[in-house]
């Protein structure tokens, strides 16, 4: 009953039918007093300053991964920009005249 715990305790139980159920106990009672010092003991305060704090660090890690994620789709739309400007520069290119600045010829005169 001790899973591993060399501490004992007595204790008294009165069944009402076979013991087979958990619902056939008509009484429980400790025998000699329990030692609760390996018991973890808090205190409220400070249990409430903890939580407190676990929040606080929860939401500063959230907010630094949204600022995170913001940064990097910050990045990556500038480049996406970037991209469609060259695309851009590149069609106005390719539709300009190769030999604007030369004169087209007029066959001479004879």
């Amino acid at each position: 009953m001790s899973s591993g715990n060399t501490n004992f305790k007595n204790f008294k139980v009165q069944f009402n039918g076979g013991i087979e159920s958990s619902s056939s106990v008509k009484s429980f009672k400790w025998l000699s007093v329990c030692d609760t010092s390996e018991i973890e003991s808090f205190n409220i305060k400070d249990q409430i300053q903890t939580t407190k704090q676990a929040i606080q660090d929860a939401k500063q890690q959230q907010i630094d991964n949204a600022n995170k994620l913001l940064e990097e789709r910050r990045k990556q739309a500038q480049e996406d920009a970037q991209q469609v400007k060259d695309a851009v520069e590149g069609l106005k290119n390719l539709f300009k005249p190769k030999n604007s600045n030369t004169e087209i010829e007029s066959p001479a005169e004879e």
